[in-house]
């Protein structure tokens, strides 16, 4: 969950936009999953995200709330004998998380 201005870096200096809605955005775990390499997760800055949604979701606090969804789906994955990230129980993932302290809403 992610709430910050969107920053583009142009050319020459930065445009922020800053984010004025009354709600928050969020960062889909299939974002940190890969396509083409099993069992692959990619957080932060590395994620995958049109140049817009990247612009908002590249400063560390959505770099470390991805971190923190990666590590737990890894090691639920891991726990559970689950050959494929993207089968494990997104119920579980976000129990884990407001466990944790992690905010999803």
């Amino acid at each position: 969950m992610c709430a910050n201005s969107i920053d583009i870096h142009m050319n020459r200096g930065v445009n922020y936009v800053p984010y004025d809605n009354e709600k928050n955005y969020y960062i889909p775990l299939s974002c940190l999953i890969s396509k083409n390499i099993k069992n692959l997760l990619a957080a932060g800055k590395s994620v995958s995200a049109d140049k817009y949604a990247f612009a908002a979701i590249r400063v560390m606090p959505p770099c470390f709330a991805m971190g923190q969804a990666a590590g737990i789906t890894a090691a639920l994955a891991a726990c559970s004998d689950i050959n494929d990230v993207s089968q494990v129980d997104i119920k579980c993932i976000q129990q884990k998380i407001t466990e944790s302290g992690g905010y999803l809403e």
